[in-house]
């Protein structure tokens, strides 16, 4: 998956924006800590953040959701998909966009 981190700037009166996507966490700290040290920084608070991209739901013998989990890569998701049929009744996998920030 290409840019899985994202960085976002959030301002005093709490105005955010995206400042970059990035393919490393390393990368982001980078132009977390480069933005930090610029004189001209606006920003108050940083948070770099995980671009999840698939959800695998899967249900009980009633219907009932169980559990749901988060992959970032789709051989991850496949993987989880596979082992979780063999156990549950119903199991769904969605391509998402969310965010988790670390």
């Amino acid at each position: 998956m290409n840019n899985p981190y994202q960085l976002t700037g959030y301002t005093a009166n709490g105005r955010r924006t995206l400042l970059g996507t990035f393919d490393k966490h390393g990368q982001a700290v980078a132009e977390m800590q480069s933005r930090k040290a610029d004189p001209m920084n606006v920003y108050i608070e940083f948070r770099i953040a995980k671009v999840y991209q698939y959800q695998i739901n899967y249900f009980n013998d009633k219907g009932e959701l169980v559990k749901c989990g988060i992959y970032q890569a789709k051989a991850q998701a496949d993987l989880a998909y596979q082992t979780l049929k063999a156990q549950y009744k119903a199991v769904e996998m969605v391509h998402i966009g969310g965010l988790s920030d670390e």
